[in-house]
């Protein structure tokens, strides 16, 4: 039985203060990167979209809360930061998601999986079968 792995990296977005952004990287295992020119930051990962971000509060005491309300935290005013996953169980099961969280939390998502489906049902009336074994 083979592993999933997946990998997942953001676009470039502002924050609100850079410091407390690469915290936030460290203290959930993403590599924080910037783009010197716009001074937008992003950050990749080793791994799935963490479900939950840890977070250090004021009395040192570290708490986890869902990832893209975090996420949402930092963000300036107006930006949107996208995450896109992609993974893979050898050729077994193929996969790719997408998550745009903006400064006031609301998220919008997409699976490839299911929308690539959907919108081939609209080319054919003969059954489509899965990317998987």
């Amino acid at each position: 039985m083979a592993n999933y792995i997946a990998k997942c990296r953001s676009n470039y977005f502002r924050v609100k203060d850079r410091e407390a952004f690469n915290r936030f990287c460290e203290e959930n295992d993403l590599e924080a990167f910037e783009d010197c020119q716009s001074g937008q930051v992003g950050f990749l990962c080793y791994g799935n979209v963490p479900p939950g971000a840890n977070i250090r509060r004021s009395d040192g005491i570290i708490e986890e809360r869902e990832f893209f309300s975090v996420l949402a935290t930092h963000l300036k005013r107006g930006s949107v930061a996208i995450v896109m996953e992609v993974g893979s169980e050898e050729f077994r099961y193929l996969a790719g998601e997408g998550i745009a969280v903006n400064s006031t939390g609301r998220t919008v998502s997409i699976d490839l999986g299911s929308e690539i489906h959907r919108l081939a049902k609209r080319l054919t009336s003969c059954k489509i079968t899965p990317c998987q074994y």
